[in-house]
């Protein structure tokens, strides 16, 4: 004889399948009154917290677009919007560049002082003396 194995499947990772799946539960809950086999479990505060939820996350969605509005709105004054970038006259990015070379500019050989703004400087040296390059091989055709 085959052994069979059932799985029962709750989708956690898909809210909308989720709420779907509780309301139907309650409904069929609903439909059975007194004979449903799940006064067994504590459905006062099954149904009292899916609907809480149902109710945030429908608040979350209408809140969700103008949130999202609201994050454009601060990337566009930034400069980091789709289709900016540093030449976009005006914005943040645009600015800070050119605060950074200006202080480049007032800081020749001293480039870390930039650091007391707030720049993340990274200053390397390499010495090419010693260095041997690699030949360049070039295939010849016959």
């Amino acid at each position: 004889m085959a052994k069979v194995t059932v799985r029962v499947d709750i989708p956690i990772h898909q809210p909308m399948k989720l709420m779907a799946l509780v309301n139907s539960i309650k409904e069929e809950h609903a439909r059975n009154g007194a004979n449903s086999p799940l006064h067994q479990v504590d459905m006062a505060s099954f149904i009292q917290k899916s609907a809480q939820a149902e109710n945030e996350r429908r608040k979350s969605e209408k809140y969700r677009g103008k949130a999202e509005a609201l994050m454009s709105q601060a990337n566009q004054k930034l400069g980091i919007d789709k289709g900016q970038n540093a030449n976009t006259e005006g914005t943040v990015y645009n600015i800070l560049l050119r605060i950074r070379d200006l202080l480049l500019f007032l800081n020749p050989g001293r480039e870390e002082e930039l650091s007391v703004y707030g720049f993340n400087v990274v200053k390397r040296s390499s010495s090419k003396v010693g260095r041997k390059r690699k030949a360049k091989v070039t295939k010849l055709d016959n």
